[in-house]
């Protein structure tokens, strides 16, 4: 569980505070900037350096800066500020009193949680008997918080509502209800979990192949089972192997990139292909004219608008899965709301994209075999 979450605005707002700061007190800002000006196509290996040692650093930071954005809470009580609020009076209480009566606590410590709790600093000073009362005040008004804590919970949740409807400038009622469904959704997992266990399908333990008869053959042994995916992932990844742009001539005019004098002069409409290239694959080049209006535009800037990347990145889905790593759809979209963070990732990602460099954090990667039908342990029914 990722402890950014963007429909909380403490954790997003502590997020962007802790990178913000990262970016500024390191410049990486302006280090990107200078990097992005000074790379060319193709990218050189010192710049390539430059961009990894600036990619680890940004990766470290946003890790620092999720880790520390809040404290994962795992209670049976429903999160409010309310019942937090009353946690950390217990807490402040509870240190206070064992100050006064001789134990050693930590100056710094101490007024951080006087500070969460609301206290004032006079307070540190309290007789034992008096700190021994409010500590049994603040559990009694704390349990009472407790059994109200469905009625707060809904309380709060139609503050973020609300919140989120003036920041995002939505309908209040829309984000209310699909926050009431989610909270809906998410006691119904939490009581089925508790009924049954937590559910978990694991690892796939048997896969389907045809043997030399054609028959389908059950394959439970691990290393047969690992072959037999890499056989069938590897059928279908070179499918296009024989197709004419894979195959001479074609292949040897346009290559695997298709950026080179072919494939101008097929965006021109002056490409001639050879004689025995196949019917419908000369009408497809055909095609692959560029249009007068298109052509009459002139060249696209390969830049990447601020505007554009922080759009995309606001209206982005938090809960999309990506690669198991530093950066996430979360960190991403909570760093768009912030000019400085939102520049600086903007130049990260149009380095690669425009450049053609590969960094090294991208090759790395875990393929994973899912069911396409349910019950069926047959490889063409398994998806990549």
């Amino acid at each position: 569980m990722r402890r950014l979450q963007c429909s909380n605005p403490n954790s997003t707002d502590n997020f962007i505070q802790r990178y913000k700061s990262t970016i500024v007190n390191l410049n990486l800002l302006q280090k990107a900037k200078f990097l992005e000006e000074q790379i060319s196509y193709p990218i050189s290996e010192q710049h390539q350096k430059d961009y990894e040692e600036l990619d680890k650093i940004r990766c470290k930071a946003v890790a620092e800066a999720e880790r520390k954005c809040r404290k994962l809470r795992m209670g049976n009580v429903p999160f409010s500020p309310t019942i937090k609020l009353r946690m950390n009076h217990i807490k402040a209480w509870t240190l206070l009193l064992k100050r006064a009566t001789g134990h050693r606590v930590s100056s710094r410590y101490l007024g951080r949680v006087l500070k969460k709790a609301q206290f004032e600093n006079k307070e540190k000073t309290m007789g034992s008997d008096y700190l021994a009362d409010q500590l049994r005040t603040a559990y009694s008004d704390y349990y009472t918080a407790k059994g109200n804590a469905s009625t707060t919970r809904q309380e709060f949740l139609h503050n973020q509502a609300e919140f989120w409807a003036t920041k995002q400038r939505q309908d209040k009622e829309k984000i209310h209800r699909m926050l009431l469904h989610r909270e809906k959704q998410r006691a119904t997992v939490v009581g089925i979990e508790y009924i049954r266990g937590k559910i978990s399908t694991g690892s796939s333990s048997m896969v389907q192949v045809k043997d030399g008869t054609g028959r389908w053959q059950d394959v439970t042994e691990k290393h047969a089972m690992e072959q037999a995916i890499m056989d069938s992932t590897q059928q279908k990844f070179r499918a296009s192997f024989g197709t004419p742009f894979m195959t001479t001539p074609l292949n040897a005019d346009f290559g695997y990139l298709g950026n080179g004098q072919a494939a101008d002069e097929v965006l021109e409409g002056t490409y001639v292909p050879p004689d025995h290239v196949d019917h419908y694959t000369k009408l497809f080049l055909q095609h692959l004219k560029q249009p007068e209006s298109i052509k009459a535009q002139g060249d696209h800037s390969a830049t990447m608008p601020l505007e554009t990347y922080r759009r995309y990145w606001i209206k982005a889905k938090e809960r999309t899965s990506c690669y198991p790593g530093e950066l996430s759809f979360s960190t991403l979209k909570a760093g768009a709301q912030d000019e400085t963070i939102c520049e600086f990732e903007c130049i990260m990602t149009c380095i690669p994209l425009f450049s053609g460099y590969k960094p090294q954090r991208w090759k790395k990667c875990v393929a994973v075999m899912i069911l396409k039908k349910q019950a069926s342990s047959k490889w063409t029914h398994l998806e990549l």
